[in-house]
């Protein structure tokens, strides 16, 4: 369903912007690979703490530190970006940059064609 992929990439945008250095671009990036899309969102912010990596994707989750939160926060964002990811048979995971301090985000998921 096309409004649940403009769902995820909503919420892995906002996300990477919420968590990423003043005056930084978001990266998107997208192709095939096989019969695969795979997606990526990127920023330049702080590292992802090792611990948080697997739990990220649940819900009530945050990383945020309480210091820099205007308002109180679910931590709903990135669990829906899973439920939506799931549903379409697809994986999503989070990893440190390696060429630089930031954070990506991969989805894959596979492609139908009728």
């Amino acid at each position: 369903m096309p409004e649940y992929i403009a769902q995820l990439l909503d919420k892995l945008v906002a996300n990477a912007v919420e968590f990423s250095y003043p005056d930084q671009s978001i990266m998107v990036y997208c192709r095939t690979l096989r019969d695969h899309a795979v997606l990526k969102v990127s920023n330049a912010g702080p590292f992802l703490p090792e611990e948080m990596k697997e739990r990220l994707f649940d819900s009530m989750i945050s990383v945020r530190p309480q210091e820099k939160q205007k308002q109180p926060h679910l931590g709903m964002g990135l669990h829906i970006a899973r439920l939506i990811t799931e549903f379409h048979g697809g994986q999503i995971r989070a990893e440190n940059r390696e060429d630089r301090e930031g954070v990506i985000m991969t989805v894959v998921i596979p492609l139908y064609y009728e």
